[in-house]
């Protein structure tokens, strides 16, 4: 019987180990493929816009930048952005890499250990890398997929040192990143996802579970439900796990701020929350005045930094633990927000429109001159039932007439019961 025990007890040790490995394997595949998709979408579509600017002379023949053309300085930043994200969740971050024999930025460049995997990939006797890794006491799931192959375009800039553009050999130097050939894979992906904290949670409970079930060992009909119970239990914190670090989905990646994803579903929580706590509750819409004309005038590339900066400008309007921004698409930004009364989250809704106004972002369309937004506020009582798509039509139809009113302020609606 004991060695029964310890073989049911062996089995189960690995069993929420692989759990934890496969768990976190499906969810660097999606951290990966979305990476490379993005690394493409700078290949398939940003370059040549670029190209086509410049051939059209809006842009300088020797024109150059990493923060748009360069697919790895792109991903390194997104990875950096979201490790700060994770930071705020008390998570430990997550290191992403982009590694090449010869890469232009030689923070990219592969160790020992890297360039072996790159050989194997790069003579397609592999599809994926992975394995677990233990570095200075803590261990980490290293996983690797290729990246794209050196197609023509790509040689434009990793091919010849005379056809770079001036602007990124004046950034890089001319010692690393060319002189590629067609169909050379041009990097390898990595990312670490550190298992140490997982591990010895996993493992402080498994301690206490065998120690329960080897002095009631005797009891086999209790044993066989205390550890269905338990292993129900594993599953739940596991699935936790797995949602904890499938965060980074909902968040829209050029503002960080929350997506679409997930606007109903904060909807429902926060109004449960607000009718729970007797609060007011805040369905927000909000719209970037004009920025057609915006995008028009100064560039699409001009016009996502000013989304970030509109961004910016309502994260430090709507400050508090109870409020939620949302990007929802295009120039449109959504708040969800509780508060004591009616008159606070007015309040807030003004200062918002005001604190972008004030920082006098040039908008020569906009009839004032400055980057604006445009409000539509529901006021909803901690009593009244509304769904997520009345709240949302009341909504957008207070920025209309915020909109018509000439923009660059709010309107609202106050939604109370009838009693």
């Amino acid at each position: 019987m004991f060695i029964v025990y310890l073989l049911s007890m062996g089995l189960y040790y690995n069993h929420t180990h692989n759990i934890i490995i496969r768990d976190t394997e499906k969810h660097i595949e999606d951290i990966l493929v979305s990476r490379r998709a993005l690394a493409k979408l700078v290949s398939d579509i940003q370059k040549p816009e670029v190209n086509r600017l410049k051939s059209k002379n809006f842009l300088h023949t020797e024109y150059f930048s990493s923060e748009l053309l360069s697919s790895s300085y792109i991903t390194l930043k997104l990875n950096e952005y979201t490790n700060k994200e994770r930071q705020k969740v008390n998570l430990e971050p997550i290191s992403f890499k982009y590694a090449s024999p010869n890469p232009t930025n030689t923070k990219n460049l592969a160790n020992d250990f890297e360039q072996k995997i790159y050989n194997q990939f790069n003579t397609n006797n592999i599809q994926k890398y992975k394995e677990v890794l233990t570095q200075d006491d803590k261990t980490y799931l290293y996983y690797a997929i290729a990246e794209r192959r050196i197609e023509q375009k790509c040689l434009q800039c990793h091919g010849l040192v005379k056809d770079a553009p001036q602007m990124m050999i004046n950034r890089y130097g001319t010692d690393n990143g060319f002189g590629k050939s067609l169909g050379e894979l041009s990097a390898i992906i990595s990312i670490n996802i550190p298992l140490t904290d997982i591990y010895k949670e996993n493992d402080k409970e498994f301690f206490i579970i065998a120690l329960i079930i080897f002095f009631t060992f005797i009891v086999l009909l209790f044993l066989s439900e205390k550890l269905k119970n338990h292993l129900k239990m594993k599953e739940d914190k596991l699935l936790h796990v797995n949602k904890t670090l499938m965060e980074d989905i909902n968040k829209d990646p050029l503002t960080s701020l929350l997506n679409r994803r997930s606007f109903e579903e904060q909807f429902l929580l926060e109004r449960d929350r607000a009718k729970r706590d007797n609060k007011k509750f805040a369905f927000m819409m909000i719209d970037i005045d004009f920025f057609k004309h915006y995008n028009d005038d100064y560039g699409h590339v001009q016009g996502d930094r000013a989304l970030q900066k509109v961004a910016q400008s309502l994260q430090k309007s709507f400050r508090r633990s109870s409020d939620l921004i949302f990007r929802i698409g295009g120039e449109e930004f959504a708040v969800l927000s509780v508060g004591e009364s009616f008159q606070q989250l007015i309040n807030s809704a003004d200062k918002a429109c005001e604190r972008l106004f004030e920082e006098h972002i040039p908008h020569r369309s906009s009839d004032i001159g400055y980057l604006s937004i445009s409000i539509g506020l529901a006021l909803i009582d901690e009593n009244y039932d509304i769904t997520f798509l009345e709240a949302y039509e009341l909504s957008d139809k207070t920025l209309y007439e915020a909109k018509k009113s000439g923009r660059n302020q709010m309107k609202y609606i106050k939604l109370r019961k009838n009693t």
